[in-house]
């Protein structure tokens, strides 16, 4: 007998983007800043330290030491588990082969079926 299934897993794009500058005689070195898909820079997410370095890249004397390399997409995908109601009542999350309920101590697999 299955488990009765409240939600499906499902997939969240998380989106993150970043202005890079790497450093002209050392590529694989340099800075990110956070910022929207547009390129504007989300200032909430910047340390003082950030945007003094951001300044330094953009307009300082950082400027002819750096190449702007663009915007970066960082985004990752998570996987939202799925919910079924154990037989006891609790709502469980299937998130592996062997999903055990915190209340009763039942175990499913991961389609729901009692082990």
């Amino acid at each position: 007998m299955s488990l009765e299934i409240i939600s499906h897993s499902r997939e969240k794009k998380i989106p993150k983007f970043s202005l890079v500058y790497t450093w002209v005689e050392e590529p694989e070195a340099g800075f990110d800043f956070p910022c929207d898909e547009n390129g504007e820079l989300l200032l909430n997410e910047m340390s003082e330290e950030d945007m003094a370095n951001y300044e330094k890249c953009e307009f300082g004397e950082w400027k002819w030491k750096v190449d702007y390399r663009g915007i970066c997409d960082q985004s990752i995908t998570i996987t939202i588990p799925g919910i079924a109601q154990c037989y006891c009542g609790e709502a469980i999350q299937i998130i592996g082969p062997v999903n055990v309920c915190p209340t009763c101590g039942n175990s499913y697999n991961s389609i729901g079926e009692e082990l």
